[in-house]
């Protein structure tokens, strides 16, 4: 992880992409009317599992639901619901914080699931993600740094995939509609690979699309790169459109780390005019670090410090 100067909000940023990917999951119905009749008893048997893993799921108890989709994909690998259900595994695996087991459901999933629904779109978009979170936790250790970096460089490949049947229509899922959700991981995945450039424009790509679901987080990522790679102007706008968002949200958390990411842009800015010998441009951009500085809480006791610091 890097500081928090660099990252302002990056202890709040993976519960939030948690919460807005796991807002978008909408389990399968695969049964439709419960009045349907199968053609032969085995359809029948593979209909009750679903229906049991289907509800299991659908009440959180993922431990129970798994074990029934396995069940179902062991004893009825040719059923139609084989792919639903293998889909549906992926879910509960990444759900419980398997995703080594994940990783191969999903892939075993997506190729063969419908794509007028938006399901098959959305299972590579799962499937992305997981394999972003692997190679995250993963990168933790020293000892994985290879298979960190690996799975990291599939996870942006799978959603560049997807990006590309999304966008090009050779492929196109009428119905999915989260395809700024793939650039924003993919931009994750680029940053936490140090390739800032990449996690750049695949950050600005998503801010393309109307009220993308990561556009908060969004401006705060751009900022963090923007500011890495010396764009200093670049990132005081974004950071500026990230603090309205905190505002509004009442973030108090957010706004600090913002304000203090925002003052570092701002003396640097400072810095590159006084060089350039423009002693008025840089005091005008002092004074306004100053003053973003001086809103950080006194009883942050840290990011008081660390204002400070960035001031001397």
């Amino acid at each position: 992880m890097t500081s928090t100067l660099s990252k302002p909000m990056s202890g709040n940023r993976l519960t939030q992409q948690l919460f807005f990917l796991f807002g978008t999951l909408v389990i399968v119905f695969a049964l439709g009317n419960q009045n349907r009749s199968f053609a032969a008893p085995q359809d029948d048997q593979a209909a009750r599992l679903f229906e049991s893993a289907r509800l299991a799921q659908e009440s959180e108890d993922y431990g129970f639901a798994v074990t029934s989709w396995n069940k179902l994909l062991a004893n009825f690998k040719d059923s139609k619901l084989a792919p639903k259900a293998a889909y549906n595994a992926g879910i509960c695996y990444l759900n419980l914080g398997d995703f080594e087991k994940s990783i191969p459901l999903l892939k075993q999933a997506a190729p063969k699931l419908d794509s007028e629904s938006g399901l098959r779109a959305k299972a590579q978009l799962f499937l992305g993600f997981v394999q972003y979170r692997q190679g995250s936790k993963l990168n933790t250790d020293p000892n994985n740094k290879e298979k960190a970096n690996q799975l990291l460089t599939t996870a942006t490949n799978t959603l560049e995939t997807l990006i590309q049947a999304e966008t090009k229509g050779d492929a196109k899922d009428p119905k999915f509609s989260d395809l700024d959700q793939a650039f924003w991981f993919q931009g994750v995945a680029y940053e936490e690979l140090g390739r800032d450039e990449d996690a750049l424009k695949s950050y600005k790509k998503m801010l393309t699309f109307p009220e993308p679901t990561f556009e908060f987080l969004g401006h705060s990522a751009l900022g963090d790169v923007t500011l890495r790679l010396g764009q200093y102007t670049e990132a005081v706008k974004h950071y500026g459109a990230a603090r309205k968002f905190a505002e509004t949200s009442n973030a108090k958390e957010d706004i600090t780390g913002i304000n203090l990411a925002t003052g570092k842009a701002l003396i640097r800015i400072a810095d590159r005019s006084e060089t350039a010998g423009n002693k008025t441009e840089a005091q005008t951009n002092f004074t306004e670090a100053s003053k973003i500085l001086a809103l950080i809480p006194a009883a942050d006791a840290n990011s008081t410090a660390e204002a400070r610091e960035i001031y001397d």
